[in-house]
């Protein structure tokens, strides 16, 4: 798959942002044509590194990961990840996938440089993650497991509501209503959906900043 080896190694690596974007678009739609090796070869590597020192090579690794994920889910297979047993993928790799976005909050990778872009970024994978129904309980054990998750990529995305940046509040936006599907439509839908839009109407209605009234 020469294209698609293209793609990974050279255009997601870009200096120019929008080539990243579209080059992982791209490795969505081309990824699909060959499962497997987007499985066993583009992810792991592309999760290798999604934490590098580097903006763009971190950057093409988070996008190209999230389109990844997509390219992973059967047609249709997409939906209620709480409902779901199977994931688009299992094991190691499947942790690896779910805590992503922990380790880049870990790693404080939001701040300084390309701080922006990278919230973005992981707001489009937490995106892709919930589309292709991945399960959350392929995370760590009991001390961190669906809940936990759960609830740190909840507060991220609700964090990323605030910022002053337009294209990140428009990208929190697209996520949270994929995540909420996916994550919080479970056996008690209402409850956390009763919490989530509570918060969020009271961000709206007394919040002294206007960033994150736009945002809720």
């Amino acid at each position: 798959p020469a294209l698609l080896e293209h793609l990974l190694r050279v255009k997601l690596a870009h200096w120019e942002r929008s080539t990243r974007e579209l080059a992982a678009r791209a490795l969505g739609v081309v990824g699909k044509r060959d499962r497997d090796w987007t499985r066993t070869t583009a992810l792991p590597f592309l999760l290798d590194r999604a934490l590098s020192p580097a903006l763009e090579t971190r950057h093409g690794a988070v996008v190209g990961a999230a389109e990844a994920l997509l390219a992973l889910t059967p047609e249709g297979g997409s939906g209620n990840a709480e409902r779901r047993s199977d994931g688009v993928v299992d094991g190691a790799l499947a942790e690896r996938v779910v805590t992503l976005v922990r380790d880049v909050e870990k790693a404080r990778l939001y701040r300084g440089k390309g701080g922006e872009t990278m919230r973005a970024a992981t707001c489009r994978f937490v995106e892709c993650l919930a589309m292709s129904g991945q399960p959350l309980d392929r995370g760590p054990g009991p001390a961190t497991g669906p809940k936990s998750l759960r609830s740190a990529i909840l507060a991220s995305m609700e964090e990323s509501l605030r910022h002053p940046s337009s294209d990140v509040r428009d990208a929190a936006t697209s996520a949270l209503g994929a995540f909420a599907e996916a994550y919080m439509c479970g056996s008690s839908p209402e409850k956390g959906a009763e919490r989530l839009v509570a918060t969020l109407a009271a961000t709206a209605e007394g919040d002294p900043n206007p960033a994150a009234r736009r945002g809720a």
